[in-house]
């Protein structure tokens, strides 16, 4: 009987992948039930902050509701009826409204069910600048993790080169959660250990930066005191990233065939982290779930194509952030792309914001992440929107471009109801994958190999010949670490998830329409 289901479910799926009469409308009233048997009390839900019905000392002068309404009644909040273009023909609703000073009360009626959120709104938040403590002897750390976050003037939006695991530097002084380093830049002080001087050694990974420009690279180390010592490498071809491994760099250059891509695929959030919740909260899908269904199907694609690519999450299981970085963090991948969900603060008008967006980290992704985010606006109708740049962990690979992709917003009720079409999915599954094969297509990237030489590395300041062309070296890494090596044989399953995910979808738009007849 078990394996008569499992092959029901794979039928489904291929009849609602070939758009059949599956592809469902979601229906709230089923939704209804659901919340009256889990609050009888209830039968609607309010979401993200106001399901508590209490919202406490809210600094701002407006707020945000988002739930799901039985679209069979009416919608009144404080007795004004919400009007249709407010609410989606599903039930959807988010509503903007207006703060005074102390508690706000806001009555909402449904079909018959009532609930009552008090909003109190408190002082203005004050973002004053963290106090400096300078450090008047000399104090000495390490990174703990690799791809550190490094950013400049105490503003995180400009970022320095990120540090590899095990850098040493000089720490001149302590503000807020960061170290001001020798350099002037500024790292998270969670993400390093203070050492002592008698720890340092000539082997350490000494505080750096690193430029590249076309076919030329800038490496600069800083000695404890912040004095820069500038190393130039030039090669034969262009540079497509950096990484460090046993203490040395290793610059990477654009694969010339498919053969040698090699892309990440990162489905973020999973298990206990939800991520984002849409307007039926729990009771629908969250934003773990389509991002599973997206990037599965975008690593299908890719390796229909022939493309090395690695399945970092592809089951339902929740994998800390630093665990998800240790898997690029000296693996030279071509590209990391991490599909998410967006989402929003909660005084910020939810119906304000729709559609897909690219987020970048570094300089040197923006070009490929503008490229993909051109052709998926392209291929969804929605307006382009440039590749933004933001410090997203999963968009720090330094070895080749690496971006954060956001489908849509959970909260914006007409963007959660058309992530609920199977066929949307697929829609942007499919442009993400041609994005990529179009990027790399913009590099030269072909069928055969072609005949180049190994690119050679010059240093101008070269004291020691050995050991800077050892560092200029082009070495593509063929041993990945542990974790890469087994997400990559577990891969394969990403077909049996699309199918195991799709019919789940197919399945739970099915059973809402029997529900509403």
């Amino acid at each position: 009987m078990k394996i008569m289901n499992k092959i029901i479910l794979a039928l489904i799926t291929l009849l609602s992948l070939m758009n059949t009469a599956f592809v469902f409308e979601p229906d709230c009233e089923h939704f209804m039930r659901l919340f009256g048997e889990h609050d009888s009390a209830t039968g609607f839900v309010l979401l993200p902050h106001a399901d508590a019905g209490y919202l406490d000392n809210v600094p701002h002068d407006t707020v945000s509701f988002l739930g799901a309404a039985n679209p069979a009644f009416p919608l009144y909040v404080n007795g004004e009826l919400i009007a249709q273009g407010q609410i989606t023909d599903d039930g959807f609703f988010a509503l903007h409204r207006s703060l005074e000073r102390g508690n706000n009360s806001f009555l909402f009626e449904n079909g018959g069910f009532t609930r009552e959120v008090v909003v109190r709104r408190g002082a203005s938040e004050s973002w004053g600048t963290s106090r400096r403590t300078n450090f008047t002897t000399p104090v000495y750390g390490r990174a703990t993790s690799g791809n550190i976050s490094r950013y400049y003037d105490n503003n995180d939006d400009n970022h320095g080169t990120p540090l590899a695991r095990g850098t040493v530097f000089r720490i001149i002084a302590e503000q807020g959660e960061s170290y001001i380093l020798a350099d002037g830049s500024f790292v998270y002080s969670n993400r390093v250990e203070r050492i002592s001087q008698g720890e340092l050694d000539d082997d350490s990974l000494n505080l750096y930066s690193v430029v590249v420009d076309g076919n030329n690279a800038t490496l600069t180390e800083y000695d404890f005191e912040g004095n820069p010592t500038q190393h130039e490498y030039s090669f034969d071809r262009a540079i497509s990233g950096h990484y460090f491994k046993d203490g040395e760099i290793i610059f990477t250059h654009p694969p010339q065939t498919w053969q040698e891509v090699r892309v990440l695929i990162d489905a973020g959030h999973g298990g206990t982290d939800p991520g984002a919740l849409g307007p039926p909260g729990r009771f629908g899908l969250m934003e773990k779930d389509f991002n599973l269904i997206v990037a599965a199907k975008t690593v299908a694609l890719l390796r229909e194509r022939g493309i090395q690519t690695t399945f970092l999450r592809d089951t339902d299981d929740f994998i800390p952030v630093l665990e998800r970085m240790e898997v690029f963090e000296e693996t030279p991948y071509d590209l990391v792309l991490s599909v998410h969900a967006n989402s929003m603060s909660v005084h910020r008008d939810f119906n304000s914001s729709t559609g897909p967006l690219m987020y970048y980290t570094l300089d040197e992704s923006r070009e490929a992440a503008n490229s993909i985010i051109e052709h998926i606006a392209a291929a969804t109708g929605h307006e382009y929107t440039p590749a933004i740049r933001r410090n997203f962990a999963m968009a720090r690979n330094t070895a080749g471009a690496s971006m954060l992709f956001e489908m849509g917003f959970m909260c914006n009720p007409a963007d959660y109801e058309r992530m609920l079409d199977a066929s949307y999915l697929e829609l942007l599954a499919q442009s993400l994958a041609d994005g990529v094969i179009a990027h790399f297509t913009e590099l030269g990237v072909t069928d055969a190999a072609t005949e180049t030489d190994t690119p050679t590395a010059s240093s101008e300041n070269s004291d020691n010949e050995e050991t800077e062309a050892t560092r200029g070296t082009w070495i593509r890494h063929t041993k990945p670490v542990s974790r890469t090596a087994e997400r990559q044989n577990s891969g394969d399953m990403s077909d049996f998830v699309i199918v195991v995910l799709m019919s789940a979808l197919v399945m739970y738009r099915i059973q809402l329409k029997q529900k509403k007849r």
